[in-house]
């Protein structure tokens, strides 16, 4: 059977394909019985590890108390903060109220006081 060019890479229904092969089965060192045992660790080695453990366990127990320190003095200063912003706010409002009443005050007496001049002058121009 003649195929066009373009075709030739396309397999045939009547050929036969070969699977590739299978890569060999491999087990790990750990898991083949033939492979020798680790050598025991020195003491030098075993001394190493323990410092390690020692030192991160410290690590983590600094970490954890420095976060419980900090979220507590985040609670403390909000605490704070909060009770201080609260008297500055009632302070505040005191004063700006007393400040409104004197102007206030002010205002309406100079406005009684133009009222009164007001009605006086057209008495006066009556008489």
């Amino acid at each position: 059977m003649n195929l066009p060019p373009s075709d030739r890479s396309i397999p045939l229904l009547t050929e036969v394909l070969t699977p590739a092969p299978a890569p060999p089965a491999t087990v790990p060192p750990y898991l083949d019985p033939r492979a020798p045992a680790p050598a025991a660790p020195s003491a030098a080695e075993v001394e190493a590890h323990w410092r390690q453990l020692a030192q991160d366990i410290q690590e983590h127990v600094l970490q954890q108390l420095l976060q419980e320190v900090d979220r507590r003095m985040e609670q403390q200063i909000a605490s704070q903060m909060s009770i201080a912003f609260e008297t500055i706010v009632h302070q505040l409002t005191a004063q700006i109220r007393s400040n409104i009443e004197q102007a206030l005050q002010q205002s309406v007496l100079r406005a009684v006081e133009q009222e009164i001049e007001k009605t006086k002058m057209m008495k006066n121009k009556e008489f």
